[in-house]
């Protein structure tokens, strides 16, 4: 069964890195295409929750849980901000890098709150820390003339990755519930309706209901892609620990690193590509840390 988590877990990886892709692609602001994201997540909450109804795989609809779950909806919208500020200021590449400290911010807290502790895998947790961060520092290129727009975005990349770990916490704790298809349906719902209110007071030209276009497409289609992210990510926590599930949720910053470098070139790779290799090894060595850790992974003893 490790191996269906394995599976599961991988998989949302590449949808984690995928929901990035249309942010850059769009042209509207921050707050009108978290609206869109909202929006999508949403429905397609709402669809599976009706589907596993259906079949008889339905979840309890009214939990205190699942209210536990719309505060990480609420929680997860401001990082999601603060993660298109960032790759508006930076880059797409960049941005997902310092971003993915959340993995092992994740499996830090985890750690502890989860009574997976030992101190083996308190330091190769740490070491996990220190290589994301190296890698950081390598992908961290930028002219002078971009210099402080750089150690802005940085900043805010860093705070949604604080802000994101915390979110895959609280949804750890509710996966522990047997919620799964109702805790989307919380989560997507609070996202939405926290980005309706906030693009209301911040847009004056925000409409609740638009004419189907491109920037409205792009920001259904990411919330779509974040709904099988982290659908498959709360399905693999019911197979592995919480600490393996985040690591190889970090698979995913390698994949939008590289989308980052060569589908929008916001890194000339031939001229940078020691620093770009390095950053790229940094992210593996991260991940492989945590792996390390004792016990965690699932055929270990």
């Amino acid at each position: 069964m490790a191996v269906l988590g394995i599976i599961y877990a991988v998989i949302g990886a590449l949808f984690f890195a995928l929901y990035s892709v249309p942010q850059k692609l769009t042209k509207c602001s921050v707050y009108t295409f978290s609206y869109y994201l909202g929006v999508g997540y949403f429905v397609a909450s709402l669809f599976t929750y009706l589907i596993f109804v259906i079949f008889g795989h339905g979840e309890p609809l009214f939990d205190i849980w699942l209210l536990v779950a719309g505060v990480a909806g609420v929680v997860w919208y401001f990082g999601q901000v603060l993660y298109m500020r960032a790759i508006n200021m930076i880059g797409l590449s960049r941005a997902s890098t310092w971003q993915k400290l959340q993995g092992p911010i994740a499996s830090l807290a985890i750690l502890f709150l989860f009574s997976e502790y030992s101190v083996d895998n308190l330091v190769f947790i740490l070491l996990s820390i220190f290589a994301m961060g190296v890698s950081g520092l390598f992908l961290s290129i930028h002219t002078p003339a971009d210099a402080k727009s750089s150690r802005v975005g940085t900043m805010l990349a860093l705070l949604c990755a604080f802000i994101f770990a915390s979110n895959v916490i609280i949804r750890k704790y509710v996966t522990a519930e047997n919620l799964i298809y109702s805790q989307q349906l919380y989560s997507s719902f609070f996202i939405m309706l926290t980005a309706l209110i906030v693009a209301r007071a911040k847009e004056r030209n925000f409409r609740f209901v638009v004419a189907f276009d491109r920037r409205a497409g792009l920001g259904v289609l990411a919330g779509v892609l974040y709904f099988l992210a982290s659908f498959m990510l709360i399905l693999s926590f019911e197979y592995l620990l919480g600490t393996v599930a985040s690591t190889l949720k970090q698979l995913s910053a390698i994949y939008t690193l590289l989308f980052g470098i060569f589908l929008f070139k916001e890194i000339d790779f031939k001229k940078h590509y020691v620093r770009i290799i390095l950053g790229v090894l940094c992210i593996i060595l991260s991940i492989i840390l945590l792996f390390l850790c004792d016990g965690a992974l699932p055929w270990s003893g």
